[in-house]
């Protein structure tokens, strides 16, 4: 579904870094490379889930950290 937006000569590779647990928080902590051609474009992103009483999901942030 997501990976729909990519041109067939794009390459992508998700790496989970780490999946912690504290309470009412999960942290997803990821590394995506992303290639076209020769061009490797990395990201490490971090996403905090928030879950409330039903463990239904309350609140996320998103943070991405990459080169510019």
């Amino acid at each position: 579904m997501l990976t729909g937006w990519r041109r067939p000569q794009n390459r992508s590779k998700t790496t989970v870094r780490r999946i912690s647990e504290f309470g009412a928080l999960v942290y997803y902590e990821i590394e995506e490379r992303h290639s076209r051609g020769n061009n490797v474009n990395v990201i490490n992103s971090m996403t905090v889930f928030e879950f409330d009483a039903h463990d239904k999901i309350r609140h996320l942030n998103v943070y991405l950290q990459q080169a510019r």
